[in-house]
């Protein structure tokens, strides 16, 4: 029972409600005034125009908010894209500055000594073997052999030890099966030895003469001896003097002076003569 006079008031006040829009709407000819009737009328409805017009000025507000961000996030995806590809163009100039450095030293190196190279660049190395090898992509096809010494314009690297006809293995100087004849530079002198790999990023050299004349930061450099490297290529500086074989043979600790950790190309000595 409830529930039906709810319902009977709800449709008696909706068609008050329409009866007094319409006759409002038979009321909006253009006269001189308005009758009393009309201003209460209007004055009734005024909060539900002013209501109705929020309500679309609302939907209108949001229709271009959403427009407004749709427009944000698509300028904003093409602003990443930009960005990415700013980015991969300054990595790229970077790369080839780099590059063009590497071969800038390469040519003074290449007019400074007698000898003929190859260029070449790192593309392998195995982090089980990080100071014995690496490979080059230069073969057979390009006159490399093995035993060929490697340089960079730092120093020695090491020599070719595998060949394919478009790869190469490099031995490094820090394998713990290498071994380099070497000269120290001590003043006038140079006491001779051979240098040898550790399997980290130092060298020792064992000197020929428990007498050896050797101080720290001395130059040390390949002697010629052996006949695999040639003469003058530099390994590295003294960073340390011991003895072993209960003080019967004289040590030093050399530090290279390549950085091997940073080795991205190299130069193969193909002929060790005048070019």
């Amino acid at each position: 029972m409830l529930q039906l006079l709810r319902n009977k008031v709800f449709l008696t006040a909706l068609a008050v409600v329409l009866a007094l829009l319409l006759l409002l709407g038979a009321t909006r000819q253009e006269r001189p005034g308005v009758t009393l009737v009309e201003r209460l009328l209007a004055d009734l409805l005024s909060p539900l125009q002013r209501f109705s017009t929020g309500v679309v000025e609302g939907l209108q507000d949001a229709g271009r908010f959403v427009a407004d961000l749709r427009h944000l996030r698509e300028e904003n995806q093409v602003l990443k894209h930009q960005l990415t590809a700013t980015e991969q163009l300054q990595a790229r100039v970077g790369e080839l500055e780099a590059e063009n450095e590497s071969l800038r030293r390469e040519l003074k190196l290449a007019q400074a000594t007698p000898y003929s190279y190859v260029s070449a660049a790192v593309i392998g190395r195995s982090p089980n073997n990080w100071f014995s090898t690496i490979t080059i992509d230069k073969g057979l096809s390009s006159g490399i052999a093995r035993d060929m010494p490697v340089v960079t314009d730092q120093g020695l690297v090491g020599r070719i030890s595998k060949v394919t006809n478009f790869t190469a293995t490099v031995t490094l100087i820090l394998d713990r099966d290498s071994g380099v004849g070497a000269v120290v530079r001590h003043g006038t002198s140079g006491d001779l030895g051979v240098v040898s790999g550790q399997g980290n990023e130092r060298l020792k050299l064992k000197f020929f003469s428990r007498d050896a004349e050797v101080g720290f930061d001395d130059l040390v450099v390949t002697s010629g001896l052996g006949g695999v490297y040639p003469k003058g290529i530099i390994i590295g500086r003294v960073r340390g003097i011991s003895r072993e074989d209960y003080g019967l043979l004289k040590v030093a600790t050399v530090e290279p002076s390549v950085e091997f950790n940073r080795l991205e190309r190299v130069m193969v000595v193909v002929s060790a003569g005048e070019r």
